[in-house]
Order: structure tokens, then C-alpha cells, then sequence
């Protein structure tokens, strides 16, 4: 809790916005957040990597 406090604190939140943070998340619906996915994430603008073993010599 006092990493959650610190880095909040850090940049400019207060100790009122930490303790309401579980109420604006349950207030969040599954239709926003689709709405926003469809409006944020492009498939066509995404970007890959595998991460592979390196090969033996």
C-alpha cells in the first residue's frame, strides 16, 4: 500500500484520489471500456515480437 501511496503521491495525486480509485473502477462498464478498445487499439498499427531462445553455438 505504501508503493500505491508513494508513486501516486509522486506525481501530483492526493491521498483522497488513491482511496476513491475502487470506486471510479467499479463505475467503469464493459461497454466503455469496448468502446474505447475499438477507438484506441488498431490492429493495423500494432507491432509484434517473439522472444526466442538463443541458439546453441
Amino acid at each position: 500500500m505504501a508503493n500505491i501511496y508513494g508513486a501516486a503521491l509522486a506525481i501530483g495525486s492526493t491521498v483522497e484520489d488513491v482511496q476513491e480509485w475502487p470506486e471510479r473502477i467499479r463505475g467503469v462498464t464493459a461497454t466503455e471500456v469496448q468502446s474505447d478498445a475499438r477507438k484506441y487499439l488498431d490492429p493495423d498499427r500494432s507491432v509484434a515480437g517473439y522472444l526466442l531462445p538463443r541458439e546453441s553455438a
